[in-house]
């Protein structure tokens, strides 16, 4: 079962253009999208060969970097809650190089772990990804920018507050991705918002909040986000897997979970559990499919790998639109 669920995946999203209707070769670019991840600070959590056989099937490979890459002695920031439900995140310099083998292209640093050890790591942060050539979006007004055979593609990436691209802020958010798509001919977006954990995992129609905090609403914000230009959409941040969607015939996915996230984070049962969304775009920003790879964490050996279980797309499917995803994890 697993050899076969890992020749099927190699093979589907082996080639780099699709036939049309006419029989003409139509030429796509394939994006491989993550969740959350943090490798703590002993670093010590790998992908398997078959997984990273699966990123690098793709042109571009974007995800969220929950908290700061630094060597400097930095004093925590305050926890503002329940000191029991308080989470600091860090990481040793040496994971750039994991995620340049692991060959991430841009991390989103919009989130609420990035400055958990003080403005001077999240300085530090840039420099190791600079480094290594990851470029990253999150402070207010930045994108990370693509050329790819002649087409201009950009990331940008959203949270719920006011230092950063801030999906309270309508008019700037907006504006900015359609700027964007003015200047470019494909926009992604992704968006760090929600509540967490196993109550989340039903996207609400409404104003998300939890810890006391304001987590936005993602609904609203996806929909308007591919109105005012993106071209797909995707979420992180309640740490479990949330519905897919197509949208004016664009792919929003409101929560890839937990990718690769050392246990500090709570892994018990399905938050353990995460994928790679792997989406296939034409030249023209144009959705021709995509196929959710699904993923597991395994705490023994301390891989990230594929689930022959396939709870994520089990789980998406029960989540989503009837019929929108396949058995085999293909959507459309």
């Amino acid at each position: 079962m697993r050899s076969l669920l890992i020749s099927l995946i190699l093979n589907s999203y082996a080639f780099q253009s699709l036939a049309s209707a006419e029989g003409i070769k139509v030429p796509v670019i394939t994006f491989a999208l993550v969740g959350d991840v943090f490798l703590g600070s002993a670093a010590d959590l790998s992908l398997s060969l078959e997984l990273n056989a699966v990123l690098q099937k793709s042109q571009f490979k974007f995800g969220n970097l929950e908290g700061p890459i630094c060597d400097t002695e930095s004093a925590k920031r305050e926890c503002r809650g329940n000191q029991a439900t308080c989470y600091f995140n860090k990481m040793p310099s040496s994971v750039s190089e994991i995620f340049k083998n692991w060959g991430i292209d841009a991390f989103s640093l919009a989130n609420n772990h990035v400055f958990d050890y003080g403005q001077k790591c999240f300085e530090e942060t840039k420099v190791h990804l600079s480094k290594v050539k990851i470029q990253y979006s999150g402070e207010k007004g930045t994108v990370a920018k693509f050329k790819y055979q002649g087409l201009n593609i950009v990331f940008i990436a959203f949270h719920s507050s006011p230092w950063a691209n801030d999906i309270y802020d309508f008019k700037s958010s907006f504006e900015l991705i359609r700027l964007s798509k003015n200047k470019n001919d494909i926009v992604i977006v992704s968006i760090h918002a929600g509540a967490e954990g196993a109550k989340a995992k039903v996207l609400p129609p409404d104003e998300e909040f939890d810890f006391g905090e304001r987590r936005g609403n993602i609904n609203l914000f996806a929909k308007k986000a591919i109105e005012a230009g993106a071209d797909i959409v995707f979420g992180h941040g309640p740490h479990v897997l949330r519905k897919i969607e197509i949208y004016k015939k664009k792919i929003i996915a409101y929560s890839l979970g937990n990718f690769a996230t050392t246990p500090g984070f709570n892994l018990m049962d399905e938050q353990k559990y995460g994928l790679i969304l792997l989406v296939k775009i034409n030249y023209g920003g144009n959705l021709v499919g995509a196929q959710i790879i699904p993923t597991v964490q395994n705490l023994k050996t301390k891989f990230v790998e594929l689930d022959s279980s396939q709870f994520a797309i089990q789980s998406i499917r029960k989540l989503s639109q009837k019929k929108l995803v396949g058995h085999d994890g293909k959507i459309l």
